[in-house]
C-alpha cells in the first residue's frame, strides 16, 4: 500500500507542475501584447516633413508592431492637442492637420502606455507662414498648329524706284 500512495502522490505532483506550466504558457501568449518591451517599440528614424501653414506630417519605425498616438502642443510642457494612429504597424506615419500658420509645435510619441521623446525633450516642428508673395496673373502661350498652313502676306513697299546705270 505505501509504493500505491508514493504512486499516487507522484502523480499528483507531475499533474499539477504540468498544469502550473500549462497556465503560465497560455496566460503569457494572452498577455504578451501588454508587456511588449520598450525598446521593441521605441520610434526610431522620427522624420518630420510636409510641412505647410496648417499640417505636417510626422513618420517613424518600430521594431514590433505597435500602434501610437502623438500628442502635441504649442509648449513642451503642455502637449493637449492628440493624433491617434488607426492600425498597429512597424511603419508609423501620422497627419497633423488643422495646426496654425508660423507656429512651433511640440510633440512626443506614446506607445503602450510609454511616452518617447527627443532625448528627454519634445521633438519640435514650426508651420509655414502666411504667403506675401502676390499672385501672378495667368500667361497664354500659342503654339503654332502643325496642321494649318500659312500664306505670307505681301507688305507694300512705300515706292519702288530704279537707279539708271550709266552707260559707257
Amino acid at each position: 500500500m505505501a509504493l500505491k500512495e508514493k504512486q499516487i502522490r507522484v502523480a499528483t505532483i507531475t499533474l499539477g507542475v504540468v498544469g502550473i506550466v500549462l497556465v503560465g504558457v497560455i496566460l503569457f501568449n494572452l498577455l504578451k501584447d501588454k508587456f511588449v518591451s520598450a525598446s521593441n517599440i521605441a520610434p526610431k528614424d522620427v522624420a518630420i516633413s510636409k510641412i505647410t501653414q496648417t499640417s505636417a506630417k510626422v513618420t517613424w519605425t518600430t521594431d514590433s508592431e505597435s500602434q501610437s498616438v502623438i500628442e502635441y502642443g504649442t509648449s513642451p510642457t503642455s502637449l493637449t492637442f492628440f493624433a491617434p494612429e488607426s492600425t498597429k504597424t512597424k511603419s508609423h506615419e501620422v497627419e497633423l492637420n488643422l495646426l496654425t500658420p508660423e507656429t512651433t509645435y511640440y510633440f512626443q510619441i506614446s506607445t503602450a502606455d510609454k511616452k518617447f521623446s527627443n532625448g528627454g525633450v519634445p521633438w519640435t516642428l514650426t508651420t509655414l507662414g502666411e504667403s506675401t508673395i502676390s499672385p501672378t496673373p495667368p500667361t497664354t502661350t500659342v503654339s503654332p498648329n502643325p496642321n494649318e498652313t500659312t500664306t505670307p502676306i505681301p507688305t507694300p513697299s512705300d515706292s519702288i524706284q530704279s537707279t539708271p546705270t550709266p552707260s559707257g
